[in-house]
């Protein structure tokens, strides 16, 4: 098993564009959740502990505020 250094190494390593494999191979955490965002895009890939996976969005509403939607499971969308 990876150590807990070895995770945060491979998380920092992944970057740019997603694909369904490199969602796929995200490690969870080891407690919590973790969000990986791609590139500056305000899209991301939260991973859970349990090792479940969902995609996420960041944005900006009407207000300035910056907010956080769920879009959904990675099992039910695709890259």
């Amino acid at each position: 098993m990876a150590t807990q250094t070895g995770l945060e190494t491979l998380w920092q390593k992944i970057s740019g564009a997603f694909t369904d494999n490199i969602v796929a191979a995200l490690p969870p955490p080891t407690k919590g959740n973790r969000i990986r965002w791609d590139g500056g895009s305000g899209f991301g890939v939260r991973v859970t502990s349990a090792g479940a996976r969902a995609f996420v969005l960041r944005y900006r509403n009407a207000a300035g505020r910056d907010t956080q939607m769920t879009i959904g499971s990675t099992r039910d969308w695709s890259v």
